[in-house]
């Protein structure tokens, strides 16, 4: 299916290729007489494109809204789980007790040595043939979630990340 969206957007027909991800090919083959599984589409298959597109323009329009609408939603519940998380430590760094104020702290040291001491053992020491696959698995656990998951979380996320949240916000204004 991501060759024929690919196909789609490249041509300039990106509603139709959102239709063809959100309702699927079969939909937009029937709205448009048009058999999107070739290896090539011809000129004539482009202008049918084309026009149906603009036949169907309002259609397509609805299903990209509710497409974004249903990102906007799952976005909205990412960003409020992270939200939760960072109130319960603000909450933590209020109270008196040291270990709850430090508890996120001392897990993040205990992961990162963690982390650190796995990956120097599987750099500089020998790891069995048959264990490998599950070395360079963990590995890619570890870097990707345990670490990238910390990063994000002391240093906060990304310019791009903070431009995303900002648009998905503006959207989520207009759409209520």
């Amino acid at each position: 299916m991501l060759p024929i969206v690919a196909s789609l957007l490249s041509n300039g027909l990106s509603l139709l290729g959102n239709a063809v991800l959100a309702k699927g090919k079969d939909w937009v083959e029937a709205k448009t007489g048009v058999d999107l599984t070739r290896e090539s589409l011809s000129q004539e298959d482009l202008t049918k494109l084309r026009i149906a597109e603009m036949e169907h323009e309002e259609e397509l329009l609805r299903i990209k809204q509710n497409d974004d609408r249903i990102s906007l939603e799952f976005e909205r519940m990412k960003l409020d789980n992270v939200k939760d998380a960072r109130s319960m430590q603000v909450t933590a760094l209020s109270q008196n007790d040291w270990l709850a104020k430090n508890f996120v702290y001392l897990f993040i040291a205990i992961w990162s040595v963690a982390a650190m001491v796995f990956i120097g053992a599987i750099t500089f020491g020998d790891v069995p043939e048959n264990n490998q696959r599950f070395a360079d698995t963990i590995l890619g656990f570890v870097l990707a979630t345990v670490l990238g998951g910390i990063f994000q979380y002391l240093l906060g996320t990304t310019p791009q990340s903070k431009a995303k949240d900002s648009t998905i916000q503006n959207l989520a204004e207009k759409a209520l």
